[in-house]
């Protein structure tokens, strides 16, 4: 068996992560670490602005462009140099939303393919949600804060 290029040995899940990573393989049908958050805005929101900005949140995070091959039963986390996966936006009533984010994050994320979900939804004029699935392999719940900390800030124009 021969191994990708792409891999880089020297690093590797902490312990926790390790866990995290295992449980997760034991079930891969479940969604047993994600960490799905609705966030609700009742102001205007430009959603061009808004997936550029969780875009350069996720181009200044190790964390969320990383990756994990499973090779011989051992994860092999690698860090991709582009985001993953691009926020989408859709339009959705307001009423639905709850059904929609509990279906959605139902649904275990890829962890060879991205540790993120990230959604923004609209639900008529200056009514918007952000649906955001965190693996907990790649952050736990103050990262989780930080990024949400972070991706305001991008969208304001500031200095992450």
């Amino acid at each position: 068996m021969t191994t990708p290029v792409s891999l880089q040995p020297s690093r590797r899940l902490g312990r926790g992560q390790e866990q995290i990573w295992a449980s997760q393989r034991l079930r891969p049908d479940l969604p047993v670490a994600n960490a799905p958050h609705i966030y609700r805005f009742d102001r205007p929101i430009d959603p061009d602005r808004f997936v550029a900005a969780f875009d350069r949140v996720v181009r200044e995070a190790d964390a969320l462009r990383t990756v994990i091959a499973e090779i011989g039963g051992v994860p092999h986390p690698r860090t991709v140099a582009v985001p993953p996966s691009i926020t989408q936006v859709i339009a959705l009533p307001a009423a639905d939303l709850d059904d929609w984010a509990l279906s959605r994050g139902s649904e275990p994320l890829d962890m060879a393919v991205c540790h993120y979900d990230s959604v923004l939804v609209e639900h008529g004029v200056n009514e918007w949600s952000w649906y955001l699935n965190l693996h907990h392999v790649s952050v736990d719940a103050w990262a989780a804060a930080l990024v949400c900390r972070a991706t305001g800030i991008a969208y304001g124009g500031g200095e992450l």
